[in-house]
């Protein structure tokens, strides 16, 4: 019985864990850091905020010769802010 217990444990953990490692690999691949995910400018990056990334695009823009960032929503493409160094 144990070693269904620990089977069954490693199973679940797998089926919650994997889908949640997915998200926060894309989210943290779109090179934004967590200081520029605080969508509300509280001052703290909250989970929900982190998880929002997963419904913004990002583009590389040049604005007066800086490398900047354009950061969008991806179902109307709306702006949501630009970061520049």
């Amino acid at each position: 019985m144990k070693r269904g217990k620990i089977i069954g444990l490693t199973i679940l953990g797998i089926i919650i864990g994997y889908p949640i490692f997915g998200i926060g690999m894309e989210t943290l691949g779109k090179g934004l850091s967590l200081a520029e995910m605080d969508w509300n400018s509280d001052g703290r990056t909250t989970v929900g905020e982190f998880f929002d990334m997963m419904d913004v695009g990002v583009s590389r823009v040049e604005i007066d010769g800086k490398p900047c960032r354009d950061v969008y929503e991806m179902k109307d493409g709306q702006p949501i802010k630009t970061l520049c160094p």
